[in-house]
């Protein structure tokens, strides 16, 4: 009897170890998939940031303007242009 009672124990053992162990696992991919996903939430934060204020800029004088120096290469009357590209 007392036998039985210790392999009862020792299994019983085993299996709550096991069972620890897989979910010290599963805690572990779970904390790391979170900290990823934290990390995506701060880039997309900065990206929305970023688009708001660029949403605010367009339409402005100084958004056109700037876009049309830049993207058009565009020039206001009387000023000169200077090449120094070869």
């Amino acid at each position: 009897m007392r036998v039985i009672a210790v392999l009862f124990f020792i299994i019983l053992f085993a299996v709550g170890a096991s069972m620890f162990i897989n979910q010290n696992s599963a805690l572990s991919r779970v904390t790391s998939r979170s900290e990823i996903l934290a990390e995506k939430k701060a880039e997309a934060s900065m990206a929305n940031e970023e688009a708001k204020a660029l949403q605010k800029k367009v339409g402005t004088d100084t958004f056109i303007e700037e876009m049309a120096r830049n993207q058009l290469g565009m020039v206001k009357s009387g000023e000169t242009i200077f090449d120094t590209e070869k």
